[in-house]
Parts: C-alpha cells; structure tokens; sequence
C-alpha cells in the first residue's frame, strides 16, 4: 500500500460530496484498487517504514468508500502534527510509563493485527496474524482472563459463545515491551 497523492484522492472524493483535508488527512491505497482498510479497522494504525529499520506512525484509520475501491484510497487522520504527537505521547506515556516523545526516548516497537475474527461472530474457532514494527521482535499474547503467555503468529483459540479479548505486545530484541494491540469480539450461538 502507498500514500496517494492528495490532490488526486480529494478530487476523488469530491465528487462524490466528500471533502478530503490535507492538513488534517491523507490517502492510501492503490490506485487500482485491492488493497486498503475497511470497516471495522477505524483507528488502526497507519505506518510507513523508516531508514535503519522499523516503521513510523503516520496515521489512523478514519474512513473510505467501500473497501479497496479502484480511485478511492483509504482515509487516515493525519497524525504527523506536533501538537497531536505530543497528546498521543502525553496519552502513551500515562497509561504504559513509554516516553514515545521525550527527548530521550528510542523508537516503540508497535503490535500490529493484521488478520483475525470479525467482531460478531458464529466461529468457535479464531485465528490472529499480527507483526512488530520491529524486525526480531517476540510477542506476548493474553488471551481473555488467561496469564500472558509467549506466542507466535499464527495464534489460534478454540472459544465459546460470550464476549472475548486478545492482546498482543511485541518484545524487542533487547527485551523492552512495546505498545499492544488489542482485538476483541463476540462469538454468537449457531
């Protein structure tokens, strides 16, 4: 996936009644289409890989037309701001005890999910696909009220009907937790 050009998604989303603000937005997709965000993924992170290995956090999920339409890339908020950055990191730093911001603070290495249940569902079984920001990085997964426990992607859960919760984190190399992801969802009776 790529970041579009601004002028050409605005124009795109223009004329369809939707305004698309650069300042405040960006674009990504193919022009072709077939790869992008959908529903349910608002929120989720939007990174690009940075020199030296590793990803920057560009953006969040925020909307589209459709799902990786031809000409409608995907809509991010853009969070490259200086002001935002410094909520997010004032956010992160309260709620994990990571400096993302500071002046002496390293590169997070962020959890990302890239494949698993929907959030309603009839499955009895759930299948997780998820990377790190960070090559070599390990992970820890907490599954529902269970212990953390090392895991791998993929990770696969048998579960019942009810409510349920996964999150991962990703351990770098040298052993520093970094930011988690969290999917959850409910399976239906059949």
């Amino acid at each position: 996936m790529a970041i579009a050009d601004d002028l050409a998604c605005g124009d795109s989303y223009a004329a369809v009644g939707t305004t698309v603000r650069p300042d405040t937005m960006l674009c990504a997709g193919r022009v072709r289409g077939g790869v992008d965000a959908c529903q349910g993924d608002s929120g989720g992170p939007m990174v690009v890989p940075v020199s030296g290995g590793g990803f920057r956090l560009v953006g969040d999920t925020s909307f589209g037309i459709g799902c990786a339409r031809p000409e409608f890339p995907g809509v991010y908020g853009r969070l490259a701001d200086e002001t935002l950055r410094s909520i997010i990191g004032d956010f992160i730093l309260r709620e994990t005890g990571i400096d993302v911001i500071g002046s002496g603070a390293r590169p997070v290495t962020l959890t990302m999910i890239t494949q698993g249940p929907k959030k309603v569902t009839t499955k009895r079984k759930a299948r997780f696909e998820f990377v790190a920001s960070e090559p070599g990085a390990t992970f820890r997964c907490r599954f529902d009220h269970r212990r953390e426990r090392p895991c791998a992607s993929p990770f696969l859960a048998r579960v019942r009907p009810g409510k349920h919760r996964l999150r991962i984190t990703a351990v770098s190399p040298l052993g520093e937790r970094g930011l988690p992801a969290l999917r959850k969802w409910r399976v239906l009776e059949r």
